[in-house]
């Protein structure tokens, strides 16, 4: 495959100035610093890799480090780490070489079920380790937190069993002073339940969502939730604060058995 260099060096160079430019928040210059640093570390980190399209790999944080600038309106901080999200994971980059950024969390630097490893991992680096999105019951949680192998939670409460029992989950965290960043894939649902947990536990972190569920998330809903400049409004609604969009939701019919949709055939 011939690849133009040059060419994409200041396709590159040009998206790092569109991303300064659509920034939600006004940049100061030591966010500008931070950018710069996580932005040269990602193009450092993917140089060697490309999509299936053939383009530099880079492009995707970058994309989605617009999407965190723009349309959800995060800090600097949260723009470096969209920057950085797939160095750990996909490059020859260690936890070591990012600590300089100083990042929220590492996720899952291996599968939840090898507890013994990941509590390894822990203990050699000074970012904190995060993971649940896959667990189910509270004494995974528990046999997790146990081993110090993590201290931000992220339960999914589709998977836990609902609010009660994400409660409980939560609670075993506070006494292991661990935090709780509810885990979101799964629809507006799953997101209001979230945001009821996260008003009443003490150890609430951060929330997940995909963009600022508008879009088709937004239609399934009457009454969407409201995200305002990075911070989501909690509804003073009855319930989960939500209304099922019935006449929207015939028009998707799942007669599947399997809990996921890429799960059939």
């Amino acid at each position: 495959m011939l690849v133009d260099e040059a060419t994409e060096n200041k396709e590159i160079a040009q998206q790092y100035k569109e991303l300064l430019r659509i920034s939600y928040q006004s940049l100061t210059a030591s966010d500008k610093k931070l950018i710069r640093l996580a932005f040269d570390t990602s193009v450092d980190a993917h140089k060697n890799q490309r999509r299936k399209s053939g383009e530099p790999y880079v492009f995707h944080p970058i994309a989605v480090a617009k999407i965190v600038a723009s349309k959800i309106g995060l800090d600097a901080t949260c723009i470096a780490s969209a920057l950085l999200h797939d160095v750990i994971e996909d490059t020859e980059y260690d936890a070591k070489r990012i600590e300089k950024f100083d990042p929220m969390w590492l996720e899952e630097p291996t599968p939840p079920a090898n507890i013994q490893a990941m509590a390894s991992i822990a203990r050699k680096t000074s970012i904190p380790i995060a993971t649940g999105e896959r667990l189910t019951t509270k004494y995974e949680f528990n046999a997790i937190l146990k081993e110090e192998a993590a201290s931000i939670i992220q339960m999914n409460l589709g998977r836990v069993g609902g609010i009660l029992e994400a409660k409980k989950i939560a609670s075993i965290a506070e006494a292991s002073y661990a935090q709780v960043a509810p885990h979101m894939y799964c629809g507006p649902i799953i997101a209001a339940a979230n945001v009821q947990v996260a008003t009443c536990i003490s150890n609430f972190l951060i929330i997940e969502g995909i963009e600022t569920w508008s879009g088709f998330d937004s239609s399934l809903v009457k009454d969407p939730l409201k995200w305002e400049a990075g911070y989501v409004i909690p509804s003073d609604k009855p319930g989960l604060g939500i209304e099922i969009n019935e006449d929207k939701l015939d028009k998707y019919p799942y007669h599947e058995d399997k809990l996921h949709p890429e799960m059939s055939n």
